[in-house]
């Protein structure tokens, strides 16, 4: 998993009118990065990547810029 292709949906998170869940949105992609780099835990950065993966919340980076280049 090469989570340098992906960021949070700022977009998307804002639009939530919730402030706890955007705040746990957040905590989740902090925690995500924190597995992976810090805690070199890949198992836990996975889990947390595939649930923010599955609810929309993560860009693909890589496409958009592919996206760009091709229209």
């Amino acid at each position: 998993m090469n989570l340098e292709n992906f960021c949070l949906d700022l977009e998307k998170v804002n639009k939530i009118s919730e402030k706890e869940t955007r705040e746990k949105i957040h905590d989740y992609y902090q925690i995500m990065l924190s597995a992976k780099y810090i805690d070199k835990n890949d198992n836990l950065s996975q889990n947390y990547f595939n649930t923010l993966q599955k609810g929309g919340y993560l860009i693909d980076i890589r496409d958009q810029k592919l996206d760009k280049i091709l229209s």
